[in-house]
């Protein structure tokens, strides 16, 4: 025990006893010696120090410790109106087919189309235009062979003559001649490798391109329009028109001449001369009979302006209707004098084994001061 304790203890003591002295109506407390307080002390100190010894660690008592609770905090999605974006499903590449080495495609019959009329015996060239699709080149010893069909008295084989790359066209031809017999006649040909390897055109590569034509004796005649011009119905802007007509430029007319006198001199076949009627829009039209057209009919004239009218400006046009139908045009032709004439040659086989009405139209181009003009021995040719 400190001395520092004791003291205090003793000095506590005094106090406690002189606050009771000062208190009225308690008895004075009888005088302690200094020996007895000190002995009371001793005996006070004592007396706590053995309480404080007997408050061992097993008597304290034990704080539990304070466990928190989890706090779960549940929260509630709260919808919105965000898209949710589509699943791209990647496309697997499309597989390329490999190019074959040799490969050709047809692009177009630069001469003779298919159908193309020849007398017997007559001598023609056929050219093809054939482009390289495959992945090799073709070197000039490569060749066009014929196949199979016709010849037409054509070479079995001729070389290329030159270096045709992938991609790249070639203009190929053969010297052919017409059989002495008339009728159709399809020759085949293909393409042949410096090894002897044989290709062709189409989804195979192993097709073969062809001329086609056909053979018929020398052109007849089957239809003379200038012969037979007052078979047709004439009108201009006026109406009806009589056939043959005397000459009217204001409301045109029409008549065969024979031998006519035109811008270039004079002809000797017999044609057709006409003039459209005057003013704005003027015309003259003539429609014929209908007609019955076969494969290889070609219609032919030679239009322009007669030696008389040396100020002519007009147009000329050829349309037909099929089987009574809408009038279609075969063509237009604008013709002043100027000392030059027009050849017409039209191929009529699309119109195969059907019924046409040949129309002949000549328009004034807005004026109509000294338009004369004539068609030349208008035909269908057969």
């Amino acid at each position: 025990m400190s001395k520092k304790f004791v003291l205090m203890l003793s000095v506590s003591l005094l106090v406690l006893l002189a606050l009771a002295a000062c208190i009225p109506g308690m008895q004075p407390a009888a005088t302690l010696s200094p020996e007895l307080i000190g002995t009371l002390s001793a005996q006070t100190v004592v007396a706590r120090l053995t309480e404080i010894a007997r408050q061992t660690p097993e008597t304290l008592p034990t704080q539990e410790p304070v466990v928190a609770s989890p706090t779960v905090q549940v929260i509630t999605p709260t919808p919105t109106n965000t898209s949710i974006p589509p699943t791209i499903t990647p496309i697997p590449p499309t597989a390329t087919p490999s190019l074959p080495c040799n490969a050709a495609q047809f692009v177009k019959d630069v001469t003779v189309s298919d159908g193309s009329v020849f007398k017997p015996g007559q001598t023609f060239t056929k050219t093809w235009r054939i482009k390289n699709i495959g992945s090799c080149n073709w070197s000039a010893d490569y060749s066009i062979v014929f196949v199979s069909g016709n010849a037409m008295s054509g070479p079995s084989s001729v070389n290329i003559n030159a270096t045709v790359r992938p991609g790249e066209m070639i203009d190929l031809s053969v010297n052919l001649t017409a059989p002495s017999n008339t009728g159709d006649y399809t020759g085949n040909w293909a393409l042949r490798t410096s090894s002897g390897t044989i290709f062709g055109i189409g989804q195979s590569h192993e097709e073969s391109f062809w001329v086609k034509i056909t053979v018929k004796v020398a052109d007849t005649i089957v239809y003379n329009l200038a012969d037979k011009g007052c078979d047709a119905s004439w009108k201009s802007t006026v109406g009806g028109l009589t056939c043959p007509g005397s000459e009217d430029l204001t409301n045109g007319f029409v008549s065969k001449v024979n031998g006519p006198n035109t811008e270039t001199g004079q002809e000797n076949e017999a044609a057709l001369v006409v003039a459209p009627s005057a003013g704005d829009g003027g015309y003259i039209e003539g429609r014929f009979p209908n007609f019955k057209i076969q494969n290889g009919d070609h219609f032919k004239t030679v239009i322009g302006c007669m030696a008389s009218s040396p100020k002519c400006d007009v147009m000329f046009q050829v349309n037909i209707s099929v089987e009574g139908g809408a009038v279609q045009s075969l063509g237009s032709w604008t013709q002043t004098s100027d000392k030059s004439l027009q050849k017409i040659d039209l191929d009529l086989s699309a119109y195969k084994d059907k019924n046409v009405s040949i129309i002949l139209k000549v328009l004034n181009n807005g004026k109509a001061e000294d338009d004369r003009a004539f068609w030349l021995l208008p035909r269908i040719l057969r």
